[in-house]
């Protein structure tokens, strides 16, 4: 090869080189700015989430306070224990939503206005969570 054409393949390598090394530089920038779009949409998500699940939240509990009301919910004569296992498919009392196998229930035996006949007791299939806000609901109201 003669020097010349050594020269100008070297000079084409380093300027394919340096445009190489522009782009990747060009394409990192993009990453990064991608990424914090990225969280910033995520942290946007996740305090819609916060807000709205401290709005079901609110929900539930005026649910639990007008069914504790009305006698659907029982608020008192709840024995000491209550027992717990997996669900059963069943409706939960405060939720509406069905119990799922994989979930805790809890079942509320009361004396309850809406009583079965046959064993004058009514048990009662709450969430575990729907449960602990029940409870401390049921608590902060005065007996009747």
């Amino acid at each position: 090869m003669l020097p010349e054409e050594v020269r100008r393949r070297a000079r084409a390598a380093r300027e394919a080189a340096q445009r190489l090394v522009k782009r990747s530089n060009e394409l990192a920038h993009r990453a990064d700015v991608l990424m914090r779009e990225a969280e910033a949409a995520i942290a946007v998500l996740r305090d819609t989430l916060r807000k709205s699940a401290a709005q079901d939240l609110d929900t539930l509990r005026l649910t639990v306070r007008l069914r504790l009301a009305d006698g659907r919910l029982p608020h008192e004569h709840i024995p000491p224990t209550i027992s717990g296992g997996p669900g059963d498919g069943s409706t939960c009392a405060a939720c509406d939503e069905i119990v799922r196998h994989g979930d805790l229930m809890m079942k509320v035996p009361s004396l309850a206005r809406r009583a079965l006949p046959a064993s004058g007791a009514e048990t009662v299939a709450l969430h575990a969570d729907c449960f602990q806000l029940w409870n401390q609901e049921r608590r902060s109201l005065p007996s009747s």
